[in-house]
């Protein structure tokens, strides 16, 4: 898998490790886009190209370190519905009374 786990390994973890190992690797990418986004500005301040335009601030093109919240609270009751839903609907399962 693209995040350093293999398919047995993966399918052996909580939702809660999961989501932890996703929010570590969206951390360790966005220090890389930002080491190479520093770089790119310095490179491009260094050469003055185009020497017309000004350079952009580099914290506009830098990635924040924790995405801002949009508002929406994760509502667990909700998703245990919502799944409660999706396996009441698989095939060859029973209704529940």
């Amino acid at each position: 898998m693209e995040i350093g786990y293999t398919e047995d390994e993966f399918w052996r973890k909580t939702p809660r490790q999961v989501f932890r190992v996703f929010e570590a690797e969206a951390v360790r990418v966005n220090q890389k886009y930002n080491e190479r986004m520093h770089l790119a500005w310095h490179t491009a301040a260094l050469m003055r190209y185009p020497p017309d335009k000004e350079l952009p601030a580099l914290k506009s093109l830098l990635a924040e370190d924790k995405p801002k919240p949009d508002g929406k609270s994760f509502d667990w009751r909700a998703h245990k519905a919502a799944m409660k839903r999706f396996i009441a609907a698989q095939p060859g399962r029973k209704k529940e009374a």
